[in-house]
């Protein structure tokens, strides 16, 4: 069995982050380059908020301006659902959540959050770490 040190851990979060009804940055750009598959860890703190969502931006350089929306493809049933070209998390409490994202192909990403609906206690990402992993 692997542990998480034979795989490359990342801190992509580590403060709280406020969601709001537009995306934002959700951490620094992420090189990618060389792996297939980042697996995202979330915390959330939902609040009064609903529906999380998280969409992966693939970058031909670092600091590009140009921004692509990665497909969605594969991702766990029940707490998760593909809608376009984003994440939603439709658990809506508070708990901790992964996402694997497909990055095969990509130099750098960059993550981006916000909330479907903002209550009037907005939802937070407490925390995100990935993994890069080729499987």
């Amino acid at each position: 069995m692997r542990n998480v040190n034979d795989y490359d851990k990342i801190d992509i979060k580590t403060e709280s982050q406020t969601l709001t009804d537009s995306y934002a940055d959700l951490g620094s750009e992420i090189n990618v380059r060389g792996y297939n598959t980042l697996k995202l860890y979330l915390g959330i703190d939902i609040n009064d908020s609903e529906n999380v969502h998280i969409k992966a931006l693939g970058k031909l350089l670092q600091d590009a301006t140009e921004e692509y929306e990665l497909d969605t493809q594969t991702v766990s049933s029940g707490v998760t659902q593909v809608d376009k070209q984003y994440f939603e998390v439709n658990y809506d409490a508070d708990g901790y959540q992964t996402i694997q994202i497909d990055v095969t192909g990509c130099y750098v990403i960059q993550l981006q959050a916000k909330a479907g609906t903002v209550g009037q206690t907005a939802g937070k990402i407490t925390s995100a770490y990935g993994i890069l992993v080729n499987t």
